[in-house]
């Protein structure tokens, strides 16, 4: 069974990144961040009537707030990103949220950063400066918007894991995957500027996209906390990083994205064993 979860968060992650590119193409980020965490948040209410867990502690709530806030920015510049980057490049570039988790750990959550932490993180930067580095630019490709965009959501994305561990605290993986959807689907709804046509738009022309993209989105998170739930993390995480390289693959075969093939391999490889040694020390 193990293999079989192994399976479903590889593949799911790789084509959730590669679709939603696919779809961001042609639609507004503002519009798929919202649908996407609304229609997940209602695959997700079966699972969470499974554990109910609430709490009284105020500093729950508040945290609760603050990691939902968090969620729906991130989500926002996830998609932003991906419809601005190419998916061959955005996902090893994106493992720059685990450099900024260690600083957001180490500064936060007074956490100790070892020197194995340092190996990992210095391996990461020779990994993006190999991918983000090009001749033909004056900067490398950080004159790029989207790569721009995708140092952001980075940031985010490492913010939201500290709000998480801190506001998991107090509720169950269960409810709280569930909230961390909703809310932020109701915060994006407010703040989508010209959000009637974008929607329509959007919703008339992806409609099956988008809820299919939903469902495999949750069933692929639910099948990485089975995994976590199951087996070590030291076993677990190396091997979930091979999304990352199925990712870049998807993202040159699929999309067409060649373009310095031979650069992004040996880049997202380089990010990979970095991601590994850093996540595991």
């Amino acid at each position: 069974m193990i293999f079989l979860y192994f399976a479903v968060a590889i593949l799911g992650s790789a084509t959730t990144s590669i679709w939603s590119r696919h779809i961001l193409k042609n639609a507004s980020a503002h519009s798929f961040a919202m649908f996407t965490n609304v229609i997940s948040a209602l695959f997700f209410i079966p699972i969470a009537l499974s554990n109910i867990s609430f709490t009284n502690n105020g500093r729950a709530w508040l945290a609760l707030i603050i990691a939902s806030s968090l969620w729906a920015a991130a989500a926002l510049m996830s998609a932003i990103s991906v419809k601005e980057t190419h998916a061959s490049i955005r996902a090893p570039l994106n493992q720059l949220k685990l450099l900024w988790s260690l600083l957001f750990s180490a500064l936060i959550l007074k956490e100790v950063v070892g020197l194995p932490h340092l190996i990992g993180g210095f391996i990461i930067f020779i990994g993006l400066s190999i991918l983000l580095y090009h001749p033909e630019y004056k900067f490398g490709s950080l004159k790029d918007s989207g790569v721009r965009w995708t140092f952001i959501s980075a940031v985010m994305s490492a913010a939201v894991a500290i709000a998480d561990k801190y506001t998991l605290n107090f509720f169950s993986v269960e409810l709280y995957g569930f909230i961390v959807f909703m809310i932020p689907s109701i915060i994006l709804f407010f703040f989508t500027p010209n959000q009637g046509e974008d929607m329509r738009h959007l919703w008339k022309n992806y409609k099956k996209d988008i809820v299919l993209f939903s469902a495999l989105m949750v069933i692929t998170y639910y099948a990485v906390l089975k995994i976590y739930s199951l087996i070590p993390v030291s076993i677990a995480y190396p091997v979930l990083q091979l999304s990352t390289l199925v990712t870049v693959i998807g993202g040159i075969f699929i999309l067409k994205e060649k373009e310095h093939l031979w650069q992004k391999m040996i880049a997202t490889t380089i990010v990979i064993i970095g991601a590994i040694i850093l996540k595991l020390s």
